[in-house]
């Protein structure tokens, strides 16, 4: 998974295999290692008792919860390459986008 963070907008790109870890575990993390005492951990999970998307962050992680509704069709179909594109949370300035990272078919 890539996270890609620039001025007031989050982009998680997932690849192939993130997808399938995602189907069947439904969580995904990535860390980075900074220094000894500064790990950065962000994630998408996939959860059932959500209707919207919901994002915790902390000094050190960002973690984007994911309804498990319109999360499992995204999942499961080569169509759809965006989950989300410019999704507005509340009470933050912050875009956050949910890609397929697919390579091309040309």
């Amino acid at each position: 998974m890539k996270i890609r963070i620039a001025e007031n907008e989050l982009r998680f790109r997932v690849d192939a295999q993130d997808l399938k870890m995602l189907k069947e575990k439904k969580d995904l993390v990535t860390v980075v290692t900074i220094s000894e005492t500064c790990v950065f951990h962000g994630g998408l999970s996939v959860r059932d008792d959500l209707e919207s998307p919901l994002i915790t962050v902390t000094e050190y992680s960002i973690q984007l919860y994911l309804p498990k509704g319109e999360t499992s069709k995204w999942l499961t179909t080569e169509e759809n390459i965006t989950l989300y594109k410019n999704l507005a949370l509340p009470n933050s300035p912050t875009s956050i986008t949910v890609e397929k990272d697919l390579p091309c078919k040309h």
